[in-house]
């Protein structure tokens, strides 16, 4: 399935996507702190909290991908 156009009713509701997924990145972000090893060569708990910042990193970009949605008609917000 191929997506061409992504849309929003209004600006609100993009500040909230935003908002939500800066929300999900701190988590992500936090999770890694909580599994960084504190033991060097720990490389279980290292893949843990790589895969929490490389999720992170995602949602972070996804969330800066939203931001450059721009108004084109009066009543909805489209990527370009």
């Amino acid at each position: 399935m191929e997506i061409k156009e992504l849309t929003v009713s209004t600006d609100e509701e993009r500040k909230q996507w935003i908002e939500m997924l800066k929300m999900a990145a701190d988590y992500h972000y936090d999770m890694a702190a909580q599994f960084s090893p504190e033991i060097l060569g720990d490389t279980e708990m290292e893949e843990v909290a790589k895969i929490h910042r490389a999720w992170a990193r995602a949602i972070q970009e996804a969330s800066e991908l939203i931001s450059y949605w721009e108004l084109e008609d009066d009543d909805e917000i489209k990527v370009i």
